[in-house]
């Protein structure tokens, strides 16, 4: 068969580019209700596939990558991808905006040889900021079509698919002919400072990555390299050009105050304050609805009742009992979790889409390198105020171990989750505005050193921290929608099972007795140390189960008066601080194996026992 032929239709299709172009939002449409998601074998990155809704055709979503030399576990997972699909049609997603740096990529996904389209997204915002692409031009250029889109309204879609179906492999230019102008092929996006205005260079190193021996790439330095970037830098200007007719941008001014410290912060702060609101206030009222009117008072006596008919007690204990798994596991899964999670996902999805996030981090990079992180760690480190497990798995957006095992440590640390930290704060509510201060800077100052301590201890150095900033866009709901609901099925997925086994754990420990001697051999620690009350023991246990339990515990005793003001604040701090739930704790396990999971649980009940103690007798001499 020729190379310019038509691609059969069992072929897969595999959509590439760079992060924030629209890859997901392609995906959607294209395969509708027919996807799922799944970890790429022997690791813990998630890839969607699907099926394409007319065709049949397997349709794989990538994680996003800047170049084929693979830095972090997404970019080495989407080299694996495209070199295990040897027969799939490339399907390249591009910014219409930042069309010259997503060629740097092209040029290196044609030097595979596998048949491509280009997909050019966000057509819409290209005009608005008055730009002309001459794809037509493009795609003759590359021997292959390029497409205009604007996918979120699901413009171009139809022209897609058939660009799919007859997808032809790129011109062949290994080597490129005398005339640089007539050159089929696009350099990297370094040669674009003659081009596209307001594009981005990208200093990509071009690297043969793991796959079939065929897989070459021009390296930049030699003289093939330096023909294309001339090539490019006289091309450019006839693909892209700007026209005098461009529209004001809203987006720009805003984006000007976002990027200025002192509005940032304020903005930060307030959107910060909207989400807790929602998810702490709104979605926990629906969580106590949940908890206390649907399962304590309805379903829960009901399947208690029903297996009493069995007359199987130890069935109906562990089903219905005091750590049942269904009384503990799944109230606690879908009662009072889910109604949480869900919540703080859809507003994770508007910040995510609206643009938000990737400025957030660019706002804190420099306070996160002090701890040995990037800006990226912003992410799962909110995410924390909503659910410690949810913020572990979401570590998997950074891009070393070491940075990953280093976040979850300070979300397992300092990072209250949303049912802890709403229990705490009526703790604290009717104490002197101090309190809360002291409760807040003690967790602060020790993210502070843990992670500056940790950052020089462990080995490795922190990658350097390059982040494209999308323009800010206006969500759609459909697509608020869409993301919600498969984070919420991956929830149920793989977050449910670890609370039910929480809960079985925690039932096995009460029938052997072993909880009252846990109990036992921490009270000197707690009473003398921490000079707490002996009955605060039991909530530390406790809020190793569930984080919220243990506040709990700490509320009760507060209220019927047998802890002081500084006792309160005392309690908050090591609780805050103490060993994450085991529902994290597990998921600790999952994702960075059993010592990495121990060694996390150690610092942190060190620290929090440290500075429990050591805060106890600074308010002793105050």
């Amino acid at each position: 068969m020729s190379p310019r032929t038509a691609i059969s239709a069992a072929r897969p299709v595999v959509l590439v580019g760079q992060a924030n172009v629209g890859k997901s939002v392609l995906f959607g449409l294209l395969t509708g209700q027919y996807a799922w998601v799944s970890n790429y074998p022997g690791t813990t990155v998630e890839i969607m596939r699907g099926r394409q809704r007319l065709s049949r055709r397997e349709i794989i979503d990538t994680p996003g990558i800047n170049s084929l030399a693979a830095e972090s576990e997404d970019e080495r997972v989407a080299l694996e991808i495209l070199a295990s699909e040897e027969s799939g049609v490339l399907v390249q997603v591009a910014d219409a905006r930042n069309l010259a740096r997503a060629l740097s990529l092209t040029l290196q996904l044609a030097d595979l040889g596998r048949p491509m389209v280009l997909a050019v997204n966000f057509m819409d915002e290209a005009k608005a900021a008055g730009l002309r692409l001459d794809l037509d031009r493009l795609g003759s250029l590359l021997g292959i079509e390029a497409v205009p889109m604007v996918a979120i309204e699901g413009r171009g879609l139809g022209q897609l698919r058939r660009a799919i179906e007859r997808a032809r492999m790129p011109a062949n230019g290994t080597a490129p002919p005398p005339a640089v102008a007539a050159e089929p092929r696009l350099a990297m996006a370094a040669a674009a400072s003659g081009g596209q205005p307001g594009c981005h260079a990208a200093a990509c190193a071009v690297a043969a990555v793991c796959g079939p021996s065929s897989w070459t790439a021009h390296a930049p330095g030699s003289a093939t390299w330096h023909r294309r970037r001339r090539w490019l830098a006289q091309q450019l200007p006839l693909i892209i050009r700007q026209t005098r007719d461009r529209q004001w941008q809203w987006s720009e001014q805003i984006d000007e105050w976002l990027r200025y410290f002192p509005v940032g912060l304020a903005v930060m702060v307030a959107v910060g304050a909207l989400v807790y609101a929602a998810v702490g206030i709104g979605a926990g009222l629906v969580s106590d609805f949940l908890t206390e009117r649907v399962f304590a008072q309805r379903l829960t006596p009901w399947l208690a009742g029903v297996l009493a008919r069995t007359g199987v007690r130890a069935l109906a204990e562990f089903m219905t009992g005091r750590y049942g798994l269904f009384s503990t596991g799944l109230s606690y899964a879908l009662g009072l979790v889910l109604p949480v999670i869900a919540t703080y996902f859809f507003l994770f999805a508007i910040l995510e889409d609206s643009g938000y996030l990737p400025r957030l981090a660019v706002l804190w990079h420099r306070a996160a390198e002090r701890v040995g992180l990037s800006g990226k760690a912003i992410v799962p480190l909110a995410l924390g105020l909503g659910c410690g497990t949810m913020a572990t798995v979401a570590t998997r957006v950074l891009p070393t171990r070491r940075e990953r095992i280093l976040a979850a440590l300070l979300i397992a640390l300092g990072i209250p989750c949303s049912a802890q930290l709403g229990v705490l704060m009526g703790l604290v509510a009717g104490l002197s505005i101090w309190a809360p201060l002291v409760i807040a800077g003690v967790v602060l100052l020790q993210l502070l050193w843990v992670g500056k301590l940790g950052a020089r201890l462990m080995p490795g150095a922190s990658p350097d921290f390059v982040l494209e900033l999308p323009p800010l866009r206006l969500p759609r709901f459909g697509n608020l929608l869409r993301k919600t609901a498969l984070r919420v099925i991956w929830y149920l997925k793989e977050a449910v099972p670890l609370f039910l086994a929480g809960s079985t754990v925690l039932f096995l420990l009460d029938r052997l007795n072993l909880i009252d001697g846990v109990v036992a051999l921490g009270r000197p620690v707690v009473t003398r140390w921490l000079g707490l009350p002996p009955e605060a023991t039991l909530a530390f246990v406790m809020g190793f189960l569930r984080r919220d339990y243990g506040a709990a515990g700490l509320y009760a005793l507060a209220r019927s008066g047998q802890m002081d003001v500084c006792q309160i604040v005392v309690a908050s701090v090591t609780l805050v601080l103490f060993i994450p739930c085991l529902a994290n704790f597990l998921m600790l396990v999952k994702e960075f194996g059993t010592r990495a999971a121990l060694r996390v649980a150690a610092v942190t009940i060190v620290v929090a026992l440290l500075a429990g103690g050591l805060l106890r007798a600074l308010l002793a001499v105050l």
